[in-house]
């Protein structure tokens, strides 16, 4: 998916999936990554994997979507539209969802509790808070569930 194409659709599964995404970090995709560990032998960049995981889902979800690039030539608000689902589940991102042996190797060295663990990610849409307008100018606009709805 091209993020930075704002007249192409995109949906929150879309957003998460590509936050989620395992990374190599090395010279050829310009993020090298330099142990400090390893630098005692060499001051070459190692090929690393980033990667990220939930390892216990809070109680109350809350997302916010980057929308402002800015650098030190421009600054630009992507306007893609995102479709918000009113449920969404984030239990493939769980720990234990994505990697058992992970798992198991964290639960280990972090003893995490035996309740985190068996927890599932599910959340209901209760508000979203909007931006309208350009980077320089604009409104944030609230939108809140009612309980009749």
């Amino acid at each position: 998916m091209d993020f930075d194409n704002d007249e192409q659709l995109a949906t929150l599964n879309d957003c998460l999936d590509f936050f989620f995404h395992k990374e190599v970090l090395c010279a050829e995709n310009g993020n090298s990554f330099y142990c400090t560990k390893c630098l005692e032998s060499t001051e070459e960049p190692q090929i690393a994997i980033r990667e990220y995981y939930i390892l216990e889902p809070p109680k109350v979800l809350i997302l916010n979507l980057k929308r402002f690039m800015i650098n030190e030539h421009y600054a630009k608000k992507n306007s893609r539209h995102v479709e918000i689902p009113f449920e969404i589940s984030l239990d493939e991102y769980l720990l234990l969802a994505c990697d058992t042996e992970k798992a198991k190797e964290l639960e280990s060295i972090e003893k995490l509790s035996s309740e985190s663990t068996l927890k599932v990610a599910s959340y209901s849409l209760y508000g979203i808070v909007s931006h309208s307008g350009e980077i320089n100018g604009g409104h944030y606009i609230a939108f809140i569930k009612t309980e009749d709805v």
